[in-house]
Parts: C-alpha cells; structure tokens; sequence
C-alpha cells in the first residue's frame, strides 16, 4: 500500500500532462475576415507519420457545378471518391505529378477509388466547366483540420507539450510555403491567431456558355 502512495503522485503528475490541453485556432485575411478553407496542421516532436492509420475513403461531391468540399484533407494512402450529383456531364482531371488522372462523369455517377500514396497538393479541376477546382491535402501531420466559415479550427485531447502548429490556404500568398509558429500548451486552453494574404477567388458559381454540357 505504502508503495503505491509514493507512485501516485507520479501518475498523477504524468497524467495531467496527457490529453488534456485545448487548443483554438483562429485564421483571417488582410482585411479582418475569417477565412475558411484553411488546413491546420499539428506536429510534435518524435512523430514519423501515423503508419498504423486505416486508409479511409473521402467523397467530393459535384453539386450546382461546384465541388464539395472546396478543400479536403487526407492522411496518405486514404482514398478519393468523386461524385456527379449535378444534371451535366463533368471531366474531372489534375496534371499534379503527385496523382495526375482524368475521368468523365455523367449525372448520378461517381469514379472508382483513387488512392492517394505522397503527401503533398492536389488541384483538382474540371475540363468542361474552367472555374471548378478543388484542392486534395495530403498530409503526414500528426493532426490536421479546416476552418470552419468563422475562420476556426478546434483541438482538443492534446498533449500539454510545446507543437508546431502550421496553416495552408489554396490562396494563400506566400509563395506555397505554410505560414508556422509554435505554442506551449498547458492546462488552460490555448489561442493562435494567423493573418493571411490571399489572392482573389478564381471560382465562380456557374459557367453558363457550358452549363448543358
């Protein structure tokens, strides 16, 4: 019994500093505006890429000639599906080298998986209707999210240890460099706030000269 009081204090002291630190991150432009879209990035030290991760499988929609999401995260080996919920054809390609395919949908149709094998940025777009993109992060980060329309993106069950937190936007004008920082967090939760340049929006909600396509 007199053992297991002195080994207590330990466990306790160790058990504070696991899983339980939050961490909020908040991201907005020149101008004051939340941004959306941006891919948050975790790393800590010692990590190598979660190998033991199951590949999941990831739908992007195609709706009111739009993709959907706009932005979506991947860990590397998870799959892409891509999905024809519009009433046109659409011929969804990218020349990335890190996963360069093409393939044509016709309306309620959707492609077979693709696999996505290297970290890195996909631009995804559409040979019929030119301002259809979206953007495939794969990524090896220990955690990664999005913000939301309010700019934010949540962490919670952290570790209370100094992480290197990392943004990426598609817009982002810096070059494709992710703009980075480092917090110690602890056991009241944590704020980091970006300030990002962004170039305009090259989307548009519809191209009308090959809407029927």
């Amino acid at each position: 019994m007199r053992s297991w009081m002195r080994v207590l204090p330990f466990l306790m002291l160790w058990a504070s500093g696991v899983g339980g630190a939050e961490l909020h991150v908040s991201v907005h432009d020149a101008q004051g505006q939340p941004v959306a879209d941006a891919v948050i990035s975790l790393d800590r030290d010692g990590f190598s890429g979660n190998v033991s991760a199951v590949a999941q499988t990831h739908v992007i929609d195609q709706r009111d000639e739009t993709f959907i999401p706009y932005v979506q995260t991947f860990r590397t080996h998870d799959r892409v599906v891509f999905l024809n919920s519009d009433r046109t054809r659409h011929h969804v390609y990218s020349f990335s080298p890190l996963k360069p395919f093409e393939t044509v949908l016709s309306p309620g149709e959707s492609s077979e998986p693709l696999s996505l094998d290297k970290p890195g940025i996909i631009a995804v777009g559409c040979n019929i209707h030119d301002r259809m993109i979206a953007y495939l992060h794969v990524s090896d980060a220990w955690r990664v999210e999005t913000t939301s329309e309010r700019g934010v993106a949540a962490f919670a069950a952290l570790p209370m240890e100094t992480l290197r937190v990392s943004v990426w936007h598609p817009r982002l004008l810096s070059e494709g460099v992710a703009l980075a920082r480092e917090v110690a967090l602890g056991p009241e939760p944590a704020t980091v706030d970006f300030e990002i340049r962004l170039a305009p929006d090259p989307r548009h909600r519809k191209d009308r000269e090959r809407s029927v396509y």
